[in-house]
């Protein structure tokens, strides 16, 4: 698999079934940025990452990465200048950059279980 269908995949990983979700104008981006787990933008993540089993070392390097995620995230919900679509490709540019920075800290078998997580992700959404 290219680096680009992987980030692509890890990606997936935050966003988990938000594409299938539909949309109200209430709340626009409640299912697209992976909110409801703990209730805060960017959970969906979390979420993920803690199925991954992660060492205190690597949650410490990932800690500051998911933070950002969060408030980027945060102000994306807010900016009203964005219609929902272009909200939901900057969100899905912010979870690609930030598993790209989150891959690395990765050990194999830990990239191998994300790879799994978003095959299965994918498959719940295209049911």
């Amino acid at each position: 698999m290219n680096i680009k269908k992987q980030l692509v995949a890890i990606a997936a990983i935050g966003f988990g079934t938000i594409a299938v979700a539909p949309v109200t104008q209430a709340r626009p981006l409640r299912g697209v940025m992976g909110r409801g787990h703990r209730g805060q933008a960017g959970a969906g993540m979390e979420k993920a990452l803690d199925k991954l089993n992660l060492t205190n070392d690597q949650k410490a390097k990932i800690k500051p990465i998911t933070d950002s995620v969060k408030q980027q995230i945060k102000a994306l919900k807010s900016d009203t200048s964005l219609s929902t679509e272009e909200k939901k490709a900057k969100g899905r540019e912010i979870m690609m950059m930030a598993f790209a920075q989150i891959k690395p800290i990765l050990t194999p078998a830990q990239q191998e279980q994300a790879a799994q997580m978003i095959q299965q992700a994918r498959a719940k959404r295209g049911q």
